[in-house]
């Protein structure tokens, strides 16, 4: 590569104005060059600039994964999975990751995304793997093409949680796949279906004082864009990682309890009213940091009242300032003064003050700009693997 070659003759090395995938081609010939002296700093100006990394994530991470002594790629490529593993499903080259990364990323507890959502996608990643399979629609092919699909998706397939698929979208979406599973599996599924209790049975099955069946199902809608999530088929797991009048309203011990565990919920409780406020941060809190995490999967919210009446759901609409992370703070959502935020004390025991001044998402979720918390609560949001 020219690039190459004005180093190695010249001593310049000039990246400037070349994209992403060039870069990469630039790195895969100086190390086969074994131009060692110049990986780290293709690297760390490639890190620069973190839209572009992202914008080309599945190829940097496949270049990655195949050069592990590009140690510095390797590290983002792992946080930045870790971190939102929906980035790669979202991704328009999703369909050219391999097979051992799809398996991983269905394993991650903290994918959220509507388990049809991450069927659909396996299966468009194995037709992709074949070219009959994505030449034809699935009603023209043989008993060999579902097998074809079979041997290509089969360590994902168990990996799916359909018991969080209502019938509706199985019947439409995954029966028409029944050659492709193992007839004992398909069978499995089909008697969770005829074995799910009646709508009005439910359990609450969350450590919570203020939150219970019913709001869950709510705020997994919000998650996941799914209107049929109802009591028996939410497809998270809600750990209690902090509460206020268990742990303390201090900034300290929400950060010893929160910090590193990835997507949270917060639910707070306001003081003389009641009202249940929270937000969903799909990243981690972090107080190593003073600085604004980027997304666009963050909201904020307002429960109503006991009947789920007046609910808000407000999205970001500001990205670069959807959360702020500070060690001497508690949850904070958007920019300025914060959409919404919790001024967690050093060691308070009795409540903390909370405010809403909207700036960096759509709605605001209170009238009141100030308020006094009684009671918070920060769950750990966990994806049910089969």
């Amino acid at each position: 590569m020219d690039i190459n070659n004005r180093y190695i003759y010249g001593g310049s090395l000039e990246l400037l104005e070349l994209d992403v995938p060039v870069i990469l081609s630039v790195l895969t010939a100086a190390d086969e060059l074994c131009l060692t002296e110049i990986f780290g700093y293709i690297e760390d100006y490639l890190l620069q600039d973190f839209d572009q990394l992202l914008k080309h994530f599945v190829q940097v991470q496949t270049f990655a994964s195949q050069h592990h002594h590009f140690t510095k790629l390797l590290a983002f490529c792992v946080k930045t999975m870790e971190q939102d593993p929906s980035i790669m499903f979202e991704h328009e080259d999703f369909n050219l990751i391999t097979q051992e990364t799809l398996i991983t990323l269905l394993k991650c507890n903290n994918l959220v995304m509507r388990e049809i959502d991450l069927w659909n996608k396996v299966v468009g990643w194995g037709r992709a793997q074949d070219s009959c399979l994505s030449s034809m629609e699935n009603e023209s092919w043989t008993n060999e093409n579902f097998l074809t699909l079979n041997s290509l998706i089969q360590p994902c397939i168990r990996l799916i949680n359909f018991a969080s698929i209502n019938r509706n979208d199985f019947l439409e979406r995954v029966a028409p796949f029944k050659q492709a599973f193992n007839d004992d599996f398909y069978d499995q599924i089909l008697e969770n279906y005829e074995s799910k209790p009646p709508s009005n049975q439910h359990q609450d099955g969350i450590d919570s004082v203020l939150i219970d069946s019913k709001h869950l199902a709510l705020i997994c809608d919000w998650l996941t864009n799914d209107k049929h999530v109802s009591y028996q088929n939410i497809p998270f797991e809600f750990h209690l990682l902090v509460r206020g009048s268990r742990n303390g309203f201090g900034y300290k011990v929400f950060h010893e309890l929160c910090d590193l565990k990835g997507p949270t919920i917060t639910i707070l409780r306001v003081h003389t009213s009641g009202e249940l406020l929270g937000g969903y941060n799909p990243l981690n809190w972090d107080s190593s940091k003073k600085i604004y995490y980027k997304t666009n999967k963050s909201f904020i919210f307002s429960l109503g009242d006991k009947n789920l009446q007046n609910t808000i759901y407000s999205k970001i609409k500001e990205p670069d300032e959807a959360i702020f992370q500070y060690r001497a703070l508690g949850p904070c959502f958007g920019g300025g003064i914060s959409d919404l935020k919790l001024y967690l004390g050093f060691d308070d025991a009795y409540g903390c003050t909370g405010n809403c001044f909207k700036k960096s998402y759509e709605k605001s979720i209170m009238k009141k700009s100030k308020f006094w918390v009684d009671e918070y609560e920060v769950f750990r949001i966990i994806k049910k693997i089969p």
